[in-house]
């Protein structure tokens, strides 16, 4: 594949072989593209397409060469190298192209051979009726092997074999399907000692098993989009027990496959059984999902009645049935508000580790049209708060970005005579907001923002959640923004379809999932319209002032940390001790206990005017941190659905494809046997078909359709003689048509 001097001329004309290869001045791809005389149908459509994918490789060609049937491009080296000493990187410059065409649909022929051939401008493409042309030409870029060696791919990666079916063991369905939502392939490859290589465009992370950290000559394991990962390295697979991606079977594993062979030698009941001791199932199942709509088909309240037992939570109820909302969408939004309100110096005594706050971050999930965003104005309506409410009161800000979420606490006023005195200026900016709520109708729209290069929004909102500092300390004065911990309020409110809110639990290993309660905005006991109850009136909430004298004063911070019962402290301290000592492993689960702690004592001001956990609140709490497992699995289900929606599809496209690619196949192997008979029949007129057959013997398998094809050109012509046994004989001459 490359551009290379041989070390003498040979005689004949004869070609030589990659002995005969002296000095490598360039190295060469050679993309066809599809066309009449290219009997693949997967290769890139045009010359535009092969360009497209030229420029996938960050590093320019010296030389680009239009062939008449695609396109080549040329490196240059900065100075000849040895052919001993690119005959390695030629195999790997080879793979990775195959691999960018694979990662569009798209094949390339492999031409990894010191002594291919290749055509070169100013020669003529007979097939094509076109001369090899230079398209662009640059000499000035050279290359050396090091720059090109830097975007080779280490070996030969098949595509991502399909995984196999397995027997499942009772409850492993359960215990496998929570796994993989809370974990990763990547997780378990980083724990197992591998290190990330390099990620390619279509997101396939290639990984170093353990034993080639130092060397880092080839990949030992691949995780792809969709999640599987591929087994390269045999010793590191049979150091584990696992199979590799290799043999016949081509064994590729979910996270709970790999975690099954990984930690209990390929044993998926054990592995079951140990994570459901980790990770307990639901106390409510998890409800089905139409695929189709998306929508929560479970015909049981997707909340327990027990919940609206109290009247404060019943009033809540009855104003969402008088407007047709799901009553668990509503209350998520009243206490989102209720957080808002609640005054910044409460917060979570340290039972372990440091204070906790009470800021609250709540996702709705349903699909387009089913009332998220009528839910909070429901909520609004509903309130009415008194007492000591905050000032300035929240506004309700959209999120957009970092920054501006820690502006959203910022303003300016006049200096005073001795700061202006000291040079600060007219203006001074700082903190003069305390509470603030956040919202964001298009969750989906938000994540996106956060997960563009550079951006800070994503760790932002986690630091918002659980109260650290906000903001940074740039040198100019109009750019700066310190927020310190727990010195503000904030209340979060996303809105997203079932569809799109995988992408948010797609962010679990960054933490961001792990800090929302989540909430349907469907309940199938939404009454008819006939049958909704009246407007219940608003529903005063009166914020804590009084309840200040019976809080702990935490000194110099002038924290108020709020009550907590026995009972919630013992089983977080137990949880928590669990967690420390090894026992859980479950990413979803890391904040649970704050969320309930949060929900809890945003409960105790919502029915009783005081921000503090009871034993009622934080029973009412464990409810609603229920149902968020509930709609977390709900939204994992329906990924899965979907994903196998896109699997079938992609399944009957590439086998409506195959069935293309082999009909093309055998039209132009009917029109190459029909030149050939011509051929034959030119030479030995008369020729019979027994006699074709046995001289084209490649072409066997279409020879009858070959023979009619020629006949029905007229390059052929039939005639009947009489043989020596007395009957007809078939033979073919040749025709009048022009061959």
């Amino acid at each position: 594949m490359p551009i290379a001097s041989r070390r003498e001329r040979l005689p004949d004309g004869r070609r030589g072989g990659a002995e005969d290869v002296l000095d490598v001045y360039a190295l060469v791809v050679d993309l066809d593209v599809l066309c009449d005389w290219h009997t693949r149908d997967d290769l890139p459509p045009d010359l535009d397409a092969a360009r497209e994918l030229l420029a996938a490789l960050p590093l320019a060609p010296t030389v680009t060469a239009a062939t008449g049937g695609g396109l080549q491009g040329w490196w240059f080296l900065a100075e000849p190298a040895p052919a001993s000493n690119v005959a390695e990187l030629l195999g790997r410059w080879g793979v990775n192209w195959r691999e960018l065409g694979r990662h569009r649909g798209w094949h390339v022929d492999s031409t990894a051979s010191l002594d291919h051939v290749f055509r070169l401008p100013g020669t003529r493409n007979v097939r094509a009726g076109a001369v090899v042309a230079v398209e662009q030409a640059d000499y000035t870029r050279r290359y050396g092997l090091d720059d090109l060696e830097e975007h080779c791919v280490a070996e030969e990666l098949p595509p991502p074999p399909r995984p196999k079916p397995r027997p499942r063991a009772e409850g492993e369905a359960l215990a496998g399907d929570r796994y993989n939502i809370a974990h990763t392939c990547d997780d378990l490859l980083t724990a197992a000692g591998c290190e990330l290589s390099h990620v390619i465009r279509d997101g396939a992370r290639h990984y170093y098993a353990p034993h080639r950290v130092t060397d880092r000559d080839r990949t030992g394991a691949t995780v792809y989009p969709d999640g599987h990962c591929a087994i390269w390295s045999e010793t590191f697979a049979g150091q584990r027990g696992l199979k590799t991606a290799l043999g016949d079977d081509r064994v590729t594993f979910d996270a709970f496959g790999l975690y099954a062979h990984l930690d209990h030698g390929g044993d998926f009941s054990a592995a079951a059984k140990a994570y459901a001791k980790v990770d307990p199932p639901p106390t409510t199942p998890p409800p089905s999902v139409d695929p189709d709509t998306g929508e929560i088909s479970d015909t049981r309240p997707p909340l327990p009645e027990e919940l609206w037992e109290h009247p404060r939570l019943a009033h809540v109820r009855r104003a969402a049935h008088a407007r047709g909302r799901a009553p668990g969408a509503v209350l998520a939004c009243v206490l989102v508000r209720v957080a808002a309100e609640l005054e910044h110096v409460y917060v979570l005594p340290p039972i372990v580790g440091a204070d906790g706050s009470l800021n609250l971050a709540a996702a709705l999930v349903a699909d387009s049209g089913t009332g998220k965003s009528t839910a909070d104005g429901i909520a609004e309506e509903l309130l009415d708060f008194t007492g000591r409410t905050a000032t300035p009161r929240p506004r309700g800000v959209s999120v957009g970005s970092g920054e501006g979420v820690a502006e959203a606490y910022m303003g300016s006023r006049a200096a005073t005579e001795d700061e202006q005195a000291a040079g600060l200026g007219k203006t001074i900016r700082e903190q003069t907001r305390w509470n603030e709520r956040f919202i964001g109708d298009e969750g989906e729209a938000v994540l996106a923002a956060g997960k563009r290069s550079g951006a800070t929004l994503l760790p932002t909102l986690r630091t918002l959640v659980t109260g650290g500092p906000l903001g940074q300390q740039n040198a100019a004065s109009d750019n700066r923004r310190r927020i310190p911990a727990h010195g503000y309020r904030a209340a979060v409110l996303l809105g997203f379809q079932t569809s799109t809110a995988v992408e948010l639990l797609d962010d679990a290993a960054g933490g961001t999932p792990q800090r929302f309660v989540f909430a349907a905005a469907i309940d199938p006991t939404v009454p008819a319209p006939d049958d909704r109850p009246d407007w219940p009136g608003p529903l005063t909430v009166e914020l804590p002032d009084a309840f200040w004298r019976d809080q702990q004063d935490h000194g110099r911070h002038g924290r108020r940390r709020i009550a907590v019962c026995d009972t919630a402290q013992r089983e977080v301290l137990d949880d928590d001790h669990h967690r420390q000592t090894g026992g859980e492993r479950d990413p979803l689960g890391a904040h649970r206990n704050l969320i309930r702690l949060q929900l809890a004592a945003h409960l105790g001001v919502l029915l009783d005017g005081r921000p503090a956990v009871t034993e009622k609140t934080w029973q009412l709490a464990g409810l609603l941190a229920a149902h968020s497992r509930v709609v977390m699995a709900t939204i994992a289900e329906h990924a899965r659905s979907e994903a196998a929606t896109r699997e079938h599809e992609t399944s009957e496209r590439l086998a409506a494809r195959s069935v293309n690619a082999t009909a093309k196949a055998e039209a132009w192997r009917t029109v190459e046997c029909a030149r050939a008979v011509a051929a034959k029949v030119r030479k030995r007129p008369g020729v019979t078909q027994r006699e074709l057959r046995q001289d084209l013997r490649r072409w066997r398998d279409v020879l009858a359709d070959g023979i009619d094809h020629a006949l029905a050109e007229g390059s052929v012509v039939e005639r009947r003689e009489p043989s020596h046994t007395g009957d007809d004989k078939r033979t073919f001459h040749p025709g009048e048509a022009p061959r």
